[in-house]
């Protein structure tokens, strides 16, 4: 009887445990997916900026082309 107790309480702490477990995962995932959603913004705001000092660098590449053709 000794033996089937001892299995009973080993069961119920394995499974308190495995819980406990299971709760730190969720709360884990939770974060990691908050902070892919918070670089993934990042990131998409540097593309964003880059794009924009791409096309105003090319606007004023196209200026100065412009006036260059004017001098000759």
């Amino acid at each position: 009887m000794d033996e089937l107790e001892k299995r009973d309480k080993t069961i119920v702490s394995l499974r308190t445990e495995n819980k406990a477990l299971m709760d730190q995962m969720k709360e884990v995932k939770g974060r990691n997916q908050k902070l892919c959603k918070i670089l993934g913004q990042g990131e998409f705001s540097t593309k964003t900026q880059l794009l924009e000092q791409i096309e105003e660098l090319t606007t004023v590449k196209n200026e100065l082309t412009a006036e260059a053709r004017q001098q000759k």
